[in-house]
């Protein structure tokens, strides 16, 4: 018998190169010994794999935080700083960070403000292992930063800057993830983002390309670990392109974690690869997811359904290609359905569920606050699922996942959280969601589109990326 779960967020870390479009030369563009480093402290790895051995049923964790004393620029004082003059003119400071048998290093800065032109670049050992962050992806006033992370256990973390504005830098680096654990170690071989998968590509997604573009992959983090979901890019009856994001409570239920998330698009296969295959089952580069952005607001709640209502700290880049679904939330029982989400934090896969859905409680219990799917006809969900819409026969959003015990090699069911209890929620604005996707209509369903009469993001910055990325995972399924 297998053991049921909560779609957990699936651990994971992410990387994104080209975090933003900068301006910069060719300079320094491998390792080289800096004047200026830290050797940190290695974790208790013994006293992290008891714990590990004894957490079955919550997310999977890969790494944990080091605390970093003195690495810190603050441009308004008086101590010298050891910067070096680049050929563009620019200046540079580099300070280089070591953590001995790390796999993976990710940053979190306390604070981080960079003057027009000036650029965060985190260099790891190796080709493709570079990350650069504009300035004009950032806070314009500073304020706390969650990086992508560099594989790896060193990584140079350098501050370019216009020679005239060394004094507007202030960086304060507050902690590293050391990543312990390899980013996939905790998927079945046999089921490694299970074979049995369907991707986007496969005939089974002819006709669903709108809403395969409206789901986006997120990483956030939460109590020191990294962890991946699923979400969905939602319209509203105005048709503008305010950028909602819905998503799973048990992901995301506070705005620290809210903070921290930065959601990809279009990481898919390009191709159908066949079913039950090894081919299915071999996770593809992250480089081709083609964007990402950081940072989101959470603008409602409610653990009874499950869902959670994020809008995004910038506009989705054009260059996305982003949909905004449609929903209904009329309560009507959809006579067959369609998931969409990201497996394990892999590519974007597709599952059919080809019979009418059936009203329960949260695991097959008393209530009405979710829909179960029996079995699904092709596909399957896994952990970093968690969050993922669930669309009816018209094609319109319904539910997001709240976990189940589907997967490759059984026949158990999935329960999603129903967008017709969200609707309403726990009665106010902070917990429901017709206050956000339909604020001036009665409106129960609504048809979704590409464009809208303009729209507006979250306050914060908002990090836009073209670039690759890699990921980790928990999914609440165990």
């Amino acid at each position: 018998m297998a053991s049921f779960r909560i779609a957990a967020p699936l651990v994971i870390a992410a990387f994104s190169a080209n975090h933003a479009l900068a301006q910069s030369v060719s300079i320094n563009e491998s390792l080289a010994d800096p004047q200026l480093s830290t050797l940190l402290a290695a974790p208790d790895f013994a006293k992290l794999s008891m714990e590990d051995s004894k957490s079955a049923g919550g997310p999977w964790r890969y790494g944990v935080q080091i605390p970093v004393d003195g690495v810190h620029i603050d441009g308004s004082s008086k101590r010298g700083l050891d910067w070096q003059r680049l050929s563009d003119g620019r200046l540079s400071w580099t300070w280089r960070l070591t953590a001995p048998g790390a796999k993976t290093l990710d940053l979190h800065f306390a604070d981080l403000r960079l003057p027009a032109r000036a650029e965060l670049v985190l260099r790891g050992e190796g080709d493709d292992n570079v990350r650069r962050i504009a300035a004009e992806s950032l806070a314009k006033d500073g304020g706390e930063f969650w990086s992508p992370y560099v594989a790896g256990e060193v990584v140079d973390v350098q501050i370019i800057v216009p020679a005239e504005s060394t004094g507007d830098v202030r960086m304060q680096l507050a902690s590293v993830t050391h990543g312990y654990r390899g980013l996939f170690e905790h998927v079945d071989p046999v089921q490694k983002s299970g074979s049995c998968n369907v991707d986007v590509a496969c005939p089974a997604g002819a006709g669903w390309q709108d809403q395969i573009d409206s789901v986006g992959h997120y990483t956030f983090s939460k109590s020191g670990s990294s962890y991946v979901c699923t979400g969905t890019l939602v319209g509203n009856t105005a048709q503008t392109t305010t950028p909602y994001f819905l998503t799973a409570n048990h992901c995301v239920s506070t705005q620290a974690v809210a903070s921290t998330i930065v959601v990809y698009w279009n990481y898919q296969s390009a191709t159908c690869r066949t079913p039950g295959s090894s081919a299915s089952g071999t996770p593809l580069s992250r480089s081709i997811a083609s964007h990402s952005q950081s940072g989101t607001t959470l603008v409602a709640n409610y653990s009874n359904s499950d869902f959670a209502l994020l809008r995004l700290n910038a506009n989705v880049p054009t260059g996305a290609n982003p949909f905004f679904s449609g929903w209904d939330a009329s309560g009507t029982t959809p006579t067959s359905a369609v998931g969409i989400h990201h497996p394990a934090g892999h590519e974007k896969r597709i599952a059919v569920e080809n019979n009418a859905l059936a009203i329960t409680g949260y695991g097959g219990g008393s209530g009405s606050t979710h829909w179960r799917v029996i079995d699904w006809d092709q596909g399957t969900t896994e952990g970093g699922s968690s969050g993922s819409g669930l669309w009816n026969q018209n094609k319109l959003l319904v539910g997001q996942l709240h976990g189940g015990s589907a997967a490759c090699g059984n026949d158990l069911s999935d329960y999603y959280g129903r967008l017709s209890v969200s609707w309403n929620g726990g009665g106010s604005s902070t917990s429901r969601l017709r206050d956000w996707l339909a604020p001036s209509s009665s409106a129960t369903t609504l048809a979704g589109y590409r464009t809208g009469g303009g729209g507006t993001p979250g306050p914060g910055p908002g990090v836009l990326a073209n670039g690759c990325l890699f990921y980790k995972s928990p999914r609440p399924r165990d």
